[in-house]
């Protein structure tokens, strides 16, 4: 009774308890975190203190023993970095006065850092092949594994509900984060709550689901954009008859046979979840340029592959690739006139690689001057090339195209397994033209200068039954570029308290 007294001296009223944040027995997923309790009358700023294990304010001398963060004298509201995940800790805050009298400590509150085995460096890790030496406190957010690594290697964040189909987890502009998995697309706070979901009602598509996949953003003016697909009917050739074993997968109608495939979507989506603008690649054009001849006999017609997009806001224009085409389009926004399609179309010259100023391309990103930043993966059948970060701009002749003006080959070391990216990978430009690539499935990610300096590189690993160190697998990776951005989300859950 004496402690919830004192309590009620220094808040005032019990309804200032939800004010306390961490509150009484929470579990946060993260080490930098925010504190906050209410204002007190006397007080001119306030000191918090944090302390590992679990006591009560007659342990008063233990609780010393342990601190392992305190704030400077400050506002009522801070964050502050602690050690370790799967601990308890125990905080409390005092305050002083206008004649900078030191009171004594409020009630101590105790809250948990979580723990899953993603966070346990003895079973995950980023394993670090070259410290950073520039942009040392940005943050990597891994989307298979949904965790946070600082350039050290060390978990700093989790996602907690993260699934194997959990892709482009990536922070917005606004410091929340979205991501796509399997049962829709979403869009989270720093603790993991849903703040936002995409309706995935079938809309645009006809189907029961939009299927998203590859890419969701938030927008500038808040909304969302994301991928789909629409399942549509495609002809095979008047001469095509497929082999037995694929005869399950098409469709004979009126002399000719027809296969499932899909094509891509764009939607926009607004706060409440209504659509506000969409775009068909099944719309804007034909068989032969969607799927071009099969490249070899038994081959079904490919999908389009769309699998990234770049909205300008400022140039209401959209760039949206296709991997299976070779082609990155441009469309007008909000009228969706298609205004160039770049690259080469079809496969009938795939073995014609040197050709090709990218190939099967996975995440593209264009600057405010026009240049196309392209994770080109440039894969092969036979395996020959090697995947590229490539900067393209577009050409102001009548030619629609993309050239090159500057690539980094994603062979890092004579040691490397990099060569070819089949799947994923993707690119982030830090304002000093730093770029951070993620090699997706091959498990590799660097920072490059255009310089051509390598200034960063490393590597996620998880430990198999055996023991053994194995490399793990993302599609995308996000980034916070400065430590400071991390410390505004966890700021931004204490400006919802008053």
């Amino acid at each position: 009774m004496r402690i919830i007294v004192a309590a009620l001296l220094v808040f005032g009223c019990l309804s200032s308890y939800a004010q306390i944040i961490p509150s009484e027995g929470d579990t946060v997923n993260y080490l930098i975190a925010g504190f906050s309790v209410p204002k007190n009358k006397d007080a001119v700023k306030y000191v918090f203190k944090v302390a590992e294990g679990k006591y009560s304010i007659t342990d008063a001398e233990e609780f010393a023993k342990h601190i392992v963060a305190q704030s400077k004298p400050g506002m009522n509201k801070q964050v502050l970095e602690l050690p370790s995940f799967g601990k308890e800790y125990t905080w409390t805050v005092s305050y002083t006065d206008k004649s900078n009298k030191l009171h004594a400590s409020t009630e101590y509150y105790h809250f948990t850092i979580g723990y899953v085995d993603r966070t346990n460096p003895q079973k995950n890790r980023l394993r670090i092949l070259s410290p950073a030496t520039k942009h040392r406190d940005a943050y990597v957010v891994l989307d298979k594994s949904g965790i946070m690594y600082d350039m050290n290697g060390n978990p700093a964040w989790y996602l907690p509900n993260v699934n194997n189909s959990t892709t482009d987890l990536k922070p917005t502009l606004t410091g929340t984060f979205t991501y796509l998995d399997d049962n829709g697309a979403y869009e989270i706070d720093y603790n993991g709550n849903i703040l936002w979901k995409a309706p995935d009602n079938g809309r645009i598509n006809g189907e029961n689901t939009e299927r998203y996949h590859h890419q969701l953003t938030k927008l500038k003016n808040g909304h969302y954009m994301v991928m789909g697909y629409e399942t549509v009917l495609r002809p095979q050739t008047d001469s095509y008859i497929p082999p037995d074993s694929l005869r399950s997968q098409l469709l004979y109608k009126d002399g000719r046979w027809f296969s499932k495939t899909d094509a891509g979507t764009l939607i926009e989506y607004d706060t409440h979840g209504n659509v506000v603008w969409s775009w068909k690649a099944s719309s804007e054009y034909s068989d032969d340029k969607y799927f071009g001849k099969p490249y070899w006999e038994t081959a079904l017609r490919e999908n389009t592959g769309m699998n990234s997009f770049y909205f300008d806001e400022n140039k209401k224009s959209i760039y949206i690739s296709f991997a299976n085409l070779n082609n990155i389009v441009k469309i007008q926004y909000p009228i969706p006139t298609v205004l160039a399609v770049y690259g080469k179309s079809g496969n009938a010259e795939r073995q014609n690689v040197g050709r090709f100023v990218f190939r099967n391309q996975h995440d593209l990103y264009v600057t405010d001057e026009g240049s196309v930043y392209l994770f080109n993966n440039n894969t092969s059948p036979d395996n020959s090339t090697i995947s590229m970060i490539s900067i393209l701009f577009e050409s102001q002749d009548k030619i629609q195209n993309l050239r090159k003006y500057w690539e980094f080959p994603c062979v890092l070391d004579s040691s490397t397994t990099i060569l070819r990216v089949n799947e994923g990978g993707s690119i982030h430009v830090f304002s000093d033209s730093t770029i951070l690539a993620g090699t997706g499935t091959s498990s590799r990610m660097f920072m490059v200068t255009p310089q051509k300096e390598l200034v960063w590189d490393a590597m996620p690993e998880y430990k198999d039954n055996k023991g053994d160190w194995q490399l793990s697998r993302y599609d995308k990776i996000g980034i916070i570029e400065r430590k400071a951005d991390l410390m505004k989300m966890a700021n931004q859950l204490l400006k919802k308290v008053n």
